[in-house]
């Protein structure tokens, strides 16, 4: 009986900014009145000390797209997909000047920060940020695999799977991916498959390799995914909480994430946030339970609130899953506006130093989102949006990011789509 194998290459691309976690972390900055070099959680790397993508990390995630055990394997058996990892393409990464925060285009990351979101008030605990290396997007990585298996068994059991991984939207991968982060695609149009067989021939084995095949990829579509258009008229500003600048007068500005000098960039995590501050709100205004997110499962989906369902809660993922950011437009230049100084790291107040924002304003974003199973919640927070706007982002007390909300609109393409 013949044994076959049947290699092949993958190329992903990064739809999104990706953080793909080693256990580890680097040294960074010391912050102001601290001893200690804040800790940055580092990227998994290969021998070229690039980044690069584990091979189990790849067939979990499509693993997430469709469920095969004899595809994917189980504990006891490793299943017909063999992934080796993925190779960072270093000429797909951004050049030197990115002015993504304390990026390093020799290494092609850069620093992203989070802020821990207390619970009970839903604002960020002062002084709790933590730190990510990230790859941005844009970014490809070759992908070696191989099936064990017969080669009708890959186009009758794998290629559905990976038909799906590229679709518009791609899959999810690593850290924040509901959040808008790690989405992946395959954008290869076909695969070049090379089958290799072992036969027995009167007890001596052959070795046969036949050409390589091209085999099409049809990416699928989703149909559950809408849109929502965001509009600022006035000023903006999500804090890149990594750096600061000088001024001539001596006087620091807190700069906003941005990827390039022409625009300003809305994270995903900021939305989420924003988005679950007001679906806590309707909640209570409707006559629910505060929105409790230390609450843990207890198996009983009938027992977690509309919010928690929908945002999520330890051991319950949310149904909400944030699948692209588009910049839009930035009407106006960044303006310099005054306010309190903070640490670059810890974020708490300097005592008497002025401080400056530096801010754009008439900015425009699509988000394209999905809810999985529909929800009566999200429907509820949908409609106050479009009737009532989001504030999203730092200094919305003093009228930064007041954005009015429009949509949503079905099936469109995202900007990106390959």
């Amino acid at each position: 009986m013949a044994s076959e194998r049947h290699d092949f290459s993958l190329t992903l691309r990064l739809l999104s900014d990706l953080h793909l976690g080693d256990g580890e972390t680097r040294d960074g900055p010391i912050p102001k009145d601290k001893a200690e070099p804040t800790q940055i959680a580092t990227f998994a790397r290969d021998h070229r000390d690039l980044p690069w993508l584990p091979g189990t990390s790849i067939k979990g995630a499509l693993r997430a797209l469709g469920d095969d055990e004899g595809v994917f394997g189980t504990t006891e058996n490793g299943g017909k997909l063999i992934i080796w990892g993925g190779m960072l393409e270093h000429e797909s990464v951004p050049g030197e000047d990115c002015a993504l925060p304390h990026y390093d285009h020799r290494k092609a990351r850069y620093t992203g920060a989070h802020v821990s979101i207390d619970p009970v008030s839903g604002a960020a605990d002062d002084g709790k940020l933590f730190f990510r290396d990230y790859v941005p997007r844009g970014a490809t990585f070759t992908v070696r695999c191989c099936w064990q298996g017969c080669f009708e068994d890959l186009t009758s059991r794998l290629l559905p799977t990976l038909n799906r991984a590229a679709g518009d939207w791609g899959f999810a991968l690593g850290k924040a991916s509901r959040a808008g982060f790690g989405r992946v695609k395959i954008i290869n149009g076909a695969i070049a498959v090379s089958s290799t067989y072992l036969t027995q021939v009167n007890g001596v084995p052959r070795v046969r390799t036949d050409a390589p095949v091209m085999l099409p990829l049809s990416p699928a579509r989703d149909a559950q995914i809408e849109t929502l258009s965001l509009h600022c008229e006035g000023p903006f500003i999500i804090v890149d909480r990594t750096r600061n600048k000088e001024d001539d007068q001596e006087t620091e500005a807190m700069r906003s994430f941005q990827r390039d000098a022409s625009a300003a960039e809305l994270l995903g995590t900021s939305l989420i946030g924003a988005l679950r501050r007001r679906a806590g709100w309707l909640q209570q205004l409707d006559g629910g339970s505060s929105d409790d997110r230390n609450a843990k499962y207890g198996g009983d989906e009938k027992e977690l609130t509309g919010v928690q369902r929908l945002f999520g809660i330890n051991g319950w993922a949310k149904r909400l899953r944030i699948l692209a950011i588009e910049h839009v437009s930035t009407g106006s230049a960044t303006h310099r506006y005054p306010g309190v100084q903070l640490d670059d790291f810890t974020q708490a107040t300097i005592p008497g130093a002025l401080f400056m924002f530096d801010a754009p304003g008439d900015v425009r974003f699509k988000v394209a989102l999905s809810v999985e199973g529909g929800d009566a919640p999200w429907a509820r927070l949908r409609s106050d949006l479009i009737a009532n706007g989001l504030k999203i982002g730092h200094k919305t007390g003093s009228g930064f990011g007041w954005f009015d909300v429009t949509g949503p609109t079905a099936n469109e393409e995202p900007a990106d789509a390959a």
